[in-house]
């Protein structure tokens, strides 16, 4: 293998790295949320116990919620003109796949889904299809 061929190479592996460091943050969030403990997450992947208690420090819960008309859900339907709205929250694969996982879309107007935040978590009724996320706060 050539020189150059060498750093062609050790730069398609630089390139890979950055695109695994740079979902690190979200992969601890989204571990955190489905119960992984801060321990464990240290142990797989080595990120030291100070940088993953910043990354959640740093962080916020919500949930979406499926309803059917005439359900009562704390917080607010998305449709909702005064529902808070989290920058690229609908193009996150796990919401989108929730979404139709639950038929919510524009063909049946009677699925509801609404967003809860962090306040009103514990309010959410038993029963209800619901996906948790950790995200991290708006700046």
């Amino acid at each position: 293998m050539t020189r150059e061929e060498m750093r062609a190479a050790t730069e398609q592996l630089l390139s890979h790295y950055r695109q695994i460091a740079d979902g690190r943050d979200r992969m601890v969030r989204d571990a955190t949320t489905v119960g992984v403990t801060k321990n464990r997450i240290h142990t797989l992947t080595g990120i030291a116990r100070t940088t993953i208690d910043r990354i959640l420090e740093d962080t916020m819960t919500i949930a979406l919620v499926s309803a059917e008309s005439g359900d009562r859900m704390p917080g607010h339907e998305l449709a909702d003109p005064d529902c808070p709205e989290i920058p690229g929250l609908l193009d996150r694969p796990d919401v989108e796949a929730f979404m139709e996982e639950n038929g919510y879309g524009p063909d049946n107007p009677d699925e509801l889904m609404y967003l809860v935040t962090e306040d009103d978590l514990d309010s959410i009724p038993d029963g209800f299809p619901t996906l948790t996320i950790r995200l991290p706060k708006a700046a």
